[in-house]
């Protein structure tokens, strides 16, 4: 397993690299928006589309989520000549199974879970044949979690992934103590969402995203019914009773709510940094129930309003007649995205780290501009 530094100092100079950007679907704004930030830090950043070949010259691959699958990135990887291969990063931004589960189980689990998806690539016609019969075509639309899991796993085993960044540094100790190479990397607000607008803040409670869990779903609805009782609507664009926002009409809708609330979907998840990260920029509060230390830059009292479900209308009531606590905390959340958890910073870190791995078998470093393999040492 590739050493991994118990502190990290971002250099002053990073040379230019080749970087391919995985996008998922054709309308994906996180991809250009990661684009656009290795753009700014001098890199010459390229999309391509699963499935499609791997851009020539690529010194390093970068994908994230996972929001399809992931193991035709790795695998057509391994079908290079080892000399051309460039370095595989992926920045992994969803929750791994309950963390309750005893991990040997779940790795278990996990890699039969990566087994079944790896039919997909198969060559031969009747390994994949079987994912249209019971119980693979019944597994195959579920236990992605698990998946994900087992494809990192797999993949870093071959010496396919150079790195796996993880938004959560509980997430990624638990795979470092797997044997996988593992960085804690925080997700970060990109440069276009910085601005806020100057609209009045006429929404009082605002809600972005799919319900997902029934957890979830029954502590919004509660919420709801509870802040009704006092006059106080709550806006949701949910997918279901309006529809999902996104570019210009969600920083609107963002620069416009006083408060923005975080429900978790599962006791562990650490789904809190992304909509801290979109609410911040723009001046709205977040108001989220209590939830795992995955990134200790975020303090409750100083940059959010930490409040459990069951006293979360009385502290939005109370947030509501109290706008000088509110303005003075949200206006400490702006500067912290702002300035120092930023998304630029945390690609700087991924590629910095890559370029500063040791060279060993199992593990590509990423390449220089000319195929050679950059290797200065190791990250201070």
């Amino acid at each position: 397993m590739l050493a991994l530094q118990s502190s990290y100092k971002l250099s002053c100079v990073l040379r230019p690299y080749h970087i391919a950007v995985v996008t998922w679907s054709l309308h994906d704004e996180l991809c250009a928006i990661l684009c656009e930030e290795l753009q700014a830090l001098g890199h010459a950043a390229q999309i391509f589309c699963v499935g499609q070949t791997i851009p020539e010259q690529s010194d390093l691959v970068l994908s994230y989520g996972p929001y399809g699958r992931f193991m035709p990135i790795p695998l057509q990887i391994s079908r290079l000549p080892c000399a051309k291969r460039p370095a595989l990063a992926h920045w992994n931004l969803e929750s791994i199974p309950d963390l309750r589960l005893p991990q040997r189980l779940t790795l278990a689990v996990s890699a039969l879970r990566a087994r079944v998806d790896r039919l997909h690539e198969s060559p031969r016609r009747m390994p994949r044949a079987l994912l249209g019969i019971f119980p693979l075509a019944w597994l195959d639309k579920r236990m992605h979690k698990f998946r994900y899991v087992g494809e990192y796993h797999f993949a870093a085993s071959h010496g396919w992934l150079s790195l796996l960044a993880d938004y959560s540094e509980i997430y990624a100790r638990w795979h470092r103590a797997c044997g996988v190479p593992a960085l804690h990397v925080p997700w970060g607000t990109p440069q276009r969402w910085r601005a806020a607008e100057d609209l009045p803040r006429d929404i009082d409670v605002l809600w972005l995203g799919k319900p997902r869990t029934r957890r979830r779903a029954h502590a919004l609805a509660r919420l709801r019914r509870g802040l009704a009782q006092h006059g106080v609507r709550m806006v949701v664009a949910d997918g279901v009773e309006r529809p999902l926002v996104y570019g210009r009409e969600r920083a609107t809708l963002l620069s416009r709510a006083k408060m923005t609330l975080n429900v978790l979907p599962t006791w562990h998840d650490n789904n809190f940094v992304f909509r801290f990260h979109l609410a911040a920029p723009y001046g709205s509060l977040v108001v989220s129930e209590p939830f795992l230390p995955h990134t200790c830059d975020y303090r409750a009292g100083e940059h959010y309003v930490c409040a459990p479900l069951d006293a979360m209308a009385e502290t939005v009531l109370r947030l509501l007649r109290q706008p000088q606590e509110r303005e003075h905390i949200a206006a400490n959340a702006r500067r912290l995205v702002c300035t120092e958890l930023t998304l630029a910073r945390s690609l700087r870190r991924i590629v910095e780290w890559l370029a500063q791995a040791p060279a060993d078998e199992s593990h590509a470093p990423i390449r220089s501009g000319n195929g050679a393999a950059y290797s200065p040492g190791k990250a201070g």
